[in-house]
């Protein structure tokens, strides 16, 4: 074997070696970035902080409507309680996915319609705080779809 093809093979192998290097540097980056956004799991699906901290944004400002400030060790216990109605939930709908239960997006939207009757205007309903798994606009789906049909 001469020297060029020496280098040459020298070159692919360093070259494939800075490759596997880098390509693990940025999954361990990624997994820390998910790892810090993750604030649980449940059976594989991610509740993500994100969530939690919408939750909490709507008990404050719940709290705010009721002219009550909490202090921070109580809502320490509240962020906690959240959590875990986030995790019911998800273990809820997870349980009846499983089970074959359904929503058609028609009924969904029904009861859209009953819901949106209870304010006075459009706009009224448009200021309420909504939980972050209620998209009121189609033209910004939820992250993951919540209404789904059976495979039946």
């Amino acid at each position: 074997m001469n020297f060029s093809k020496r280098s040459g093979h020298l070159f692919i192998t360093a070259l494939s070696m800075l490759l596997f290097l880098t390509t693990a540097v940025m999954a361990a980056e990624q997994k820390a970035v998910t790892m810090q956004s993750k604030a649980a799991e449940v059976n594989g699906t991610v509740i993500t902080l994100e969530d939690l901290t919408g939750e909490m944004n709507s008990f404050r400002q719940r709290m705010m409507q009721q002219g009550r400030i909490l202090p921070e060790a109580e809502l320490q216990g509240i962020r906690k309680e959240l959590l875990n109605q986030l995790i019911d939930r998800e273990l809820l709908f997870q349980d009846s996915k499983a089970r074959g239960i359904s929503f058609e997006s028609d009924i969904v939207q029904a009861e859209l319609t009953k819901i949106k009757g209870r304010f006075k205007t459009e706009e009224a309903f448009k200021r309420m705080h909504w939980p972050p798994q209620i998209r009121l606009k189609p033209s910004c789906p939820p992250k993951s779809s919540r209404v789904w049909r059976s495979e039946s």
